[in-house]
């Protein structure tokens, strides 16, 4: 389950940064009226980058479970 989990997190991080990279080097580009280019984030990117932390959310989340439910079998006295 804990490998699922993981590999999980690690396939959201992948896949956020995939597309971050996609969306910078393929930014469409947009001009605004006089003609100049208009340099804002594309929408592609911040996905990109929310999913990719996301991943790296959810899997310190769970090595912090992991560490708690630890410590709890060790004051209990309880072998791993």
């Amino acid at each position: 389950m804990r490998r699922l989990y993981f590999g999980s997190c690690a396939a959201l991080i992948l896949i956020g940064l995939s597309l971050a990279i996609l969306a910078f080097f393929f930014a469409p580009e947009v001009y605004d009226e006089q003609g100049g280019l208009v340099a804002e984030m594309p929408p592609a990117f911040a996905v990109g980058l929310m999913l990719s932390f996301l991943g790296g959310v959810l899997a310190a989340a769970g090595l912090l479970l992991l560490v708690v439910k630890r410590l709890i079998r060790a004051a209990r006295g309880q072998p791993d």
